[in-house]
């Protein structure tokens, strides 16, 4: 972790890595088997296959705007 020599508090600034490679794979997978028998199969029989398409892209770029957003503002802040 690295420490800026102007940054409030002397708090660090870098991020610590936590989570390993069987970590990271274990939420994946649990992810993928929540989603399979909560939401996808709900989605394709209500919506249809070209609905849920759609959905799922509404849904990709509403996800892409907050991540694209959060980052700017998290810019704006370390630079002053």
């Amino acid at each position: 972790m690295t420490t800026h020599a102007d940054s409030p508090h002397g708090n660090p600034t870098g991020l610590k890595k936590t989570l390993g490679f069987w970590q990271l794979w274990g939420l994946a997978v649990g992810l993928v088997i929540s989603g399979e028998y909560f939401g996808w199969s709900y989605g394709w029989a209500s919506a249809g296959t070209l609905g849920f398409l759609i959905a799922t892209g509404v849904v990709a770029l509403m996800y892409t705007a907050f991540i694209v957003t959060a980052q700017q503002g998290d810019f704006r802040e370390s630079i002053g």
